[in-house]
Order: structure tokens, then sequence, then C-alpha cells
């Protein structure tokens, strides 16, 4: 199996990291919780049909920081 496929994911014009081809996205599991830090969190993720996923926990964008 060429595993290469199941690796390339962009980012769609609805704002949903989707894996290419495959009508799946990317998105976070309901709940969280904190890590070695109250400001620092985890959160599960996930792939799911596009159709299906929760735009509050599925919806992306990307960030640079403004010293690079």
């Amino acid at each position: 199996m060429d595993a290469d496929l199941l690796q390339k994911f962009e980012l769609n014009e609805e704002g949903y990291v989707e894996l290419i081809d495959s009508g799946l996205c990317l998105t976070t599991g309901r709940t969280s919780d904190s890590t070695y830090a109250a400001d620092h969190r985890w959160r599960p993720l996930f792939v799911e049909e596009c159709e299906r996923v929760v735009p509050e926990r599925s919806r992306w964008e990307f960030s640079v920081p403004e010293h690079f």
C-alpha cells in the first residue's frame, strides 16, 4: 500500500484541512484538558467526513508569527 497518498492534506475553501481526494477533514474532539500548565491544553484530533464535521471544531487558518 502506498501510504504517501494518505499523508497529503490541503486547506480547502471552507477553511477545513482535507485529506486530498478523500472527503475526510481534520477535526478536534469535544473535550480538552490541561497539560503541565493551565494555559497549555491538549485535544484529540480525528478525520471525519467533511460534510459531517462540526465547523467550530474543524475550521483552521494558518498563522505566521510576525518575527518570521
